[in-house]
């Protein structure tokens, strides 16, 4: 476990701000002694959790085929890998092993950020030299990370090793911890963060935790435990707040290289033309023969599709179909058409003129207020089975991605029973949220994750894939740490 919690020394801490270039800086030794000596240092501090999201090896929350999103979108209906071998297959397939960099990449950089994120708990309060009104937001900036690093290990490992100070994280070999212990001190955290932290910042901060991020995380947190009170009142504060609109000017305007500050996005992933930080999906997506339009230059490497199956689940009108193709212009000056039952191509993420390499400046959201309403539509169908209420909150996201058509609206009457709403809402969040990285949780949530592994042909969907392996190589060092079933 000692590789997991390497941390602080000899670190870059990266600050993160609105569309200016990362800056480095190199701390040899930070220790009570010389650190926490001014605001700056403070903030520079916070700044290395969100630096942490950026990841060791590609970014975190990136389109990389080894990190989060794809954990939770190729392990799913929504994705189809473009050859039968390989990782992305691997995953598609149910047939993922113990040795996966994947589950050795991602804990590595949750327990890293969740380490920075103790390093401040402990040691800043000890210091006189930062303001209060400082103090106090990194303060809950760190407790906003601990909440969804944590959230992020019990969603892909379930019980994981719990640290709380980070003397803990330096030296010890730790056991795992219930799921639900870990995730009562997240949403603890996270509570606690709340009060202190800001309702937005201005345009030089934008991309650091707020009151609305945090809530967001607690609601997510809340969806995963069933918890459908708490999911309605942590919505409503989100939606309550004035903060957050829906994008109106449609739904592919969420992902064009303009969407920064979209006051859609609660919780998202800067994007910069840079290695580890830039939005790599359209070069993971793009068909090899795709004919780049004038002005983009960046690799291709044909690696995702959209299914076929999940493709054609959209109604023909629905402007969120749009953004997937069947038919694209071709190197050759023509056009390729991918004829059923071949898979279909991802243009979520509109093509960026600034992109290098194959880094694009799009920001991913990570939450964004359209899931937020959808997940109070379906704790209020849980609660109280179908209602207008909840019938209304999804017209809500029907209403953009129908253009305003009335006519495609839901009615009641359509659901006579829980589950027939709840299965809706389901498809719901599959049409407006695919390739976001929400898929995975939401299928588990509702008992389909399995079943419809199995309808696509996986060769081991058995029950022990609900969960990801530890890593081995954790494992391997760490006598404490047993590995989860089946693994």
């Amino acid at each position: 476990m000692k590789t997991l919690f390497y941390i602080l020394i000899c670190t870059t801490i990266v600050g993160v701000s609105c569309k200016k270039q990362l800056e480095d800086k190199i701390y040899d030794r930070l220790v009570p002694s010389n650190y926490f000596q001014n605001n700056d240092e403070a903030l520079s501090a916070a700044n290395s959790i969100y630096g942490a999201l950026n990841g060791t090896g590609w970014d975190y929350y990136g389109a990389g085929n080894e990190r989060i999103q794809m954990l939770s979108d190729a392990t799913t209906d929504e994705f189809a890998p473009t050859s039968g071998s390989g990782y992305y297959p691997n995953l598609n397939n149910f047939n993922w092993t113990a040795q996966d960099y994947a589950f050795s990449i991602n804990w590595r950089d949750a327990y890293k950020g969740i380490s920075y994120a103790n390093y401040i708990l402990q040691y800043l309060p000890q210091s006189d030299k930062v303001t209060e009104a400082i103090s106090k937001r990194v303060l809950a900036e760190a407790r906003t990370g601990l909440g969804l690093f944590y959230k992020d290990l019990v969603e892909l490992f379930g019980d994981v090793p719990l640290i709380t100070s980070f003397d803990e994280g330096i030296t010890a070999s730790p056991m795992r911890t219930p799921a639900s212990d870990v995730m009562q001190y997240a949403t603890g955290q996270l509570n606690l963060a709340i009060p202190d932290l800001p309702v937005s910042y201005s345009s030089g901060d934008n991309g650091r935790f707020t009151q609305g991020a945090a809530y967001a995380l607690l609601c997510k947190i809340y969806l995963y435990q069933k918890k459908w009170d708490s999911v309605i009142y942590c919505a409503d504060k989100i939606i309550g707040s004035g903060q957050y609109l829906l994008d109106e000017t449609g739904y592919a305007n969420l992902f064009i290289p303009e969407n920064q500050n979209n006051k859609e996005f609660i919780l998202v992933k800067q994007c910069y033309p840079d290695f580890n930080t830039g939005n790599t999906m359209p070069t993971y997506c793009l068909p090899a023969d795709y004919q780049l339009p004038a002005g983009v230059n960046i690799q291709i490497w044909n690696a995702y599709r959209i299914r076929r199956a999940f493709f054609d689940s959209f109604d023909p009108a629905d402007t969120r179909r749009a953004l997937i193709v069947d038919q694209y212009p071709n190197t050759n000056g023509g056009i390729t058409t991918l004829n059923a039952p071949a898979d279909v191509v991802c243009l979520k993420y509109a093509f960026d003129s600034k992109a290098s390499i194959v880094f694009a400046t799009n920001d991913m959201p990570l939450i964004r207020l359209a899931d937020i309403i959808l997940a109070k539509a379906e704790a209020l169908n849980q609660k109280n089975g179908p209602t207008q209420e909840a019938v209304d909150l999804v017209n809500q996201i029907r209403d953009r991605a129908f253009n305003h058509d009335l006519a495609r609206y839901k009615k009641l009457s359509d659901f006579g029973s829980k589950d027939a709403l709840n299965d809706w809402i389901l498809k719901e969040r599959g049409w407006e949220l695919y390739f976001e990285g929400h898929r995975r949780a939401d299928l588990i949530r509702n008992n389909k994750f399995l079943e419809m592994a199995i309808e696509r042909g996986a060769l081991d969907p058995s029950e022990k894939r609900i969960l990801f392996p530890i890593p081995q190589s954790e494992v391997d060092v760490n006598a404490n740490l047993k590995q989860n079933p089946g693994y």
